[in-house]
């Protein structure tokens, strides 16, 4: 009878630390990004499959928020690049040619999908302008002066764990620093997912940030590149208005 079967009992599993060692510090270090540390506190076995047994997704090219965000991470370091404090500057021409030969790629990917590039393109170029206009108004008000753009790190946070990243814009002026995080939508810190070690991004580059420049860090901070959507009421008229 169904009621008398006893439930399965199968052998606990445990991750022995032989094993852990040999899946997680090839090297004697535990290597990895903010965002591998971040899924390690948000689900332990999340991080074992990924970093430890290396499962993941296939990283295939495509219109997503990931590929439009390194589009436009591409613009704003070529600008600044060439312009510095000026990247503002950068001209309508400049902004196309960047933005379109990544499309051209995407075309060549998938090609049954030219005609969604082509508007995501011509959205895209447009969100940079708003952006650019922003930030123009942005620097006339700072003494601050872009330093490095993607400025990549590996450092060993703490003994055996060795922190990997890019910063994307690191200001400096005097003896104090800034950090600045391109975001494709709208980001804020909290509190509660700071501390619950969710949420590491922002802070640990200050940690890093001073560390590279040797500067005291004035603030770090999140700048979304995406015009939001405002939702706002429809106005409502009678017939005799």
């Amino acid at each position: 009878p169904l009621e008398r079967l006893s439930p399965l009992m199968g052998e606990a599993h445990a991750l022995l630390p032989s094993t852990a060692s040999l899946l997680f510090k090839g090297d004697g270090y535990i290597h990895g990004s903010i965002s591998t540390i971040e899924r390690y506190f948000q689900c332990p076995y999340s991080y074992f499959l990924q970093s430890g047994l290396k499962i993941r997704k296939p990283q295939i090219g495509a219109l997503d928020a990931r590929t439009t965000g390194d589009i436009a991470h591409s613009v704003l370091e070529n600008a600044i690049l060439k312009y510095g404090k000026d990247y503002t500057k950068i001209t309508e021409e400049e902004l196309r040619e960047i933005i379109h030969a990544s499309f051209l790629d995407l075309d060549k990917m998938h090609p049954h999908d030219t005609t969604l590039h082509s508007l995501s393109e011509e959205r895209l170029f447009h969100q940079l302008q708003s952006a650019l206009l922003f930030l123009e108004d942005f620097e006339k008000h700072t003494s601050f002066i872009p330093e490095a753009v993607e400025r990549k790190f590996e450092e060993e946070i703490i003994e055996g764990v060795m922190l990997r990243g890019t910063i994307d814009r690191l200001d400096t002026f005097g003896n104090i620093a800034r950090v600045i995080d391109y975001k494709s939508s709208a980001h804020t810190l909290s509190k509660d997912k700071v501390l619950a070690g969710i949420q590491l991004q922002l802070l640990t580059y200050a940690i890093i940030a001073c560390r590279i420049t040797e500067r005291d860090i004035a603030g770090v901070y999140y700048f979304s590149l995406k015009q939001e959507t405002i939702p706002t009421q429809a106005l409502k008229k009678n017939r005799k208005e």
